[in-house]
């Protein structure tokens, strides 16, 4: 693999190492650095579009059973949903991930007023 001053780089994530193996779904610990994190992958996917990244192991696992049952997330946070879009092969479960973001983004967008008189 080739950079681009000429020389050749090693893959990015040296150091991981799979953690976890459920189905189609893999969690890869990796060390980045300083810094410890977890990937989430869908192998039946291509790494680009079947993969994210994540601080937590349980969040790995949540969200991969959340996939795997196609389980509405809990969570409010558009990165941690967009990641179950990511990780499913599940045209109609990516496609009611999509209207999830779509929904929470529009909320996020109404204006209140209080009505005077």
């Amino acid at each position: 693999m080739s950079n681009k001053a000429g020389g050749t780089s090693k893959a990015k994530y040296d150091a991981s190492q799979k953690v976890y193996e459920k189905e189609n779904y893999i969690i890869l610990k990796v060390n980045s650095g300083k810094k410890v994190g977890y990937i989430a992958y869908n192998t039946k996917k291509e790494w680009a579009n079947g993969h994210t990244h994540l601080d937590s192991f349980d969040m790995a696992k949540t969200i991969i059973s959340n996939v795997i049952k196609h389980k509405k997330p809990k969570t409010k946070n558009l990165y941690l949903i967009r990641s179950h879009a990511r990780l499913s092969d599940d045209p109609a479960y990516v496609r009611y991930i999509e209207e999830l973001i779509a929904t929470k983004k529009s909320k996020g967008k109404q204006e209140y007023r209080n009505r005077t008189f």
